[in-house]
């Protein structure tokens, strides 16, 4: 799984789900998308193997970086997955 933030300022996560084997992008497949601990919400991967989850960024939230993790809980074909990433806030 490849993880990434959206945008350099926290207002979204994404996340890539594709078969290593043949690189072959999994469709609706459920990723949970967390920042620092804390849980978000969840995005289904559309035809190209994409899961977003779109947020806003609460005004306390500090300056610097955040960890960003996506979960795939696996299902009856395909183990668990996660990717980590790091979210740099800016002024």
């Amino acid at each position: 799984m490849r993880l990434s933030p959206t945008h350099r300022t926290a207002r979204g996560e994404s996340a890539y789900l594709r078969r290593l084997s043949d690189y072959v992008w999994w469709s609706g497949k459920s990723v949970r998308f967390s920042l620092d601990g804390t849980n978000l919400g969840t995005g289904v991967t559309d035809a190209n193997g994409m899961a977003a989850y779109l947020y806003t960024a609460p005004t306390a939230m500090t300056t610097g970086n955040h960890d960003m993790l996506g979960e795939f809980a696996g299902d009856s074909h395909y183990l668990p997955n996660a990717g980590t990433a790091v979210l740099t806030v800016t002024p």
